[in-house]
This record gives C-alpha cells, sequence and structure tokens, in this order.
C-alpha cells in the first residue's frame, strides 16, 4: 500500500479536512477529535477494535 504515514491523529484529520485523507477509528474518537468537515460515520460489520495505554 503506498501514500502518506503520519505520526498523530490531529495530522491525519488536517489531510482529512482538506480532502486528501481516511482513517478507520475507534467509537471515542468521535469524542475526542471532533472537528468541523470531519464526519464519523460508524459501521457495525468489522471486528472490535482493541487498544491500550501504554
Amino acid at each position: 500500500m503506498e501514500g502518506r504515514v503520519e505520526e498523530s491523529t490531529g495530522q491525519v484529520l488536517f489531510l482529512i479536512t482538506g480532502g486528501t485523507g481516511a482513517l478507520l477509528a475507534p467509537a471515542h474518537t468521535a469524542t475526542y477529535y471532533a472537528r468541523p468537515g470531519v464526519a464519523y460515520v460508524p459501521f457495525t460489520d468489522a471486528e472490535p477494535v482493541s487498544y491500550g495505554l501504554v
């Protein structure tokens, strides 16, 4: 797969608002990273995402 690799969620959201990015993210991302120009679209046909604080 080719394309940009960004280091932070903020950088990815900047690309999304510019129309040049996409992100699969856990549901809580919509709460913590609400931004004008970014739509979080839920889907239910995928495996649950596990994450944790390290």
